[in-house]
């Protein structure tokens, strides 16, 4: 057997670097948009909690839907917060707040900019896509995400369908606090990044 060249072995050696780069590469994205996205987010030291009462009571029920545009989680909840404002069209009002300006604003959810992040700030919201869903008399029934899948595809944990069918079924909500995934606000995003 005649001994190896050098050329075989830099050849091996600059695929072998090749493929390894590829992988981390993609390792790198899939935990940006996918695994870090879907981690349980906890609440950050010294942020206020969500309220048991809005001083402002509306006469019907109301979904405030947090969400940023450039969150990719957000991005993907909105057939869910469509469907749910189709479904529940006369008996829920949706309030669709933002941190930043929206180019694709959905005027019929009633938008809200909340650059200063006021809202979500006295709402205990510091992550989105959140839902914080606030019965007539001002009581808060839901706090949380839509959904454990990124995607809103999951039935068994679609936390805010499962809140509504359950006001609207026995008046109250079995499960008034659900967990916390998606892009942190603006502001904290970036306070964790310096």
């Amino acid at each position: 057997m005649p001994p190896r060249q050098p050329v075989d072995f830099l050849r091996w050696l600059a695929f072998a670097c090749l493929a390894t780069l590829c992988l981390g590469c993609f390792g790198y994205v899939f935990y940006q948009n996918d695994w870090k996205l879907t981690a349980e987010r906890p609440r950050p030291a010294g942020y206020p909690k969500t309220p048991a009462r809005l001083s402002k009571a509306a006469p019907q029920l109301v979904l405030y839907h947090f969400y940023s545009p450039t969150c990719p989680c957000s991005r993907f909840v909105w057939p869910e917060v469509e469907a749910l404002a189709q479904q529940y069209q006369g008996r829920l009002t949706v309030v669709a707040v933002s941190a930043e300006a929206d180019p694709e604003t959905r005027a019929h959810l009633r938008p809200v900019v909340d650059t200063s992040e006021t809202l979500a700030r006295s709402m205990g919201i510091y992550c989105t896509p959140q839902a914080v869903l606030v019965g007539p008399g001002g009581q808060v029934l839901y706090t949380g995400s839509y959904n454990r899948a990124r995607f809103c595809n999951d039935a068994q944990t679609a936390f805010v369908a499962q809140a509504l069918k359950d006001f609207y079924a026995r008046g109250n909500v079995r499960k008034p606090k659900g967990p916390v995934y998606g892009c942190l606000l603006p502001t904290l995003q970036r306070k964790a990044e310096t």
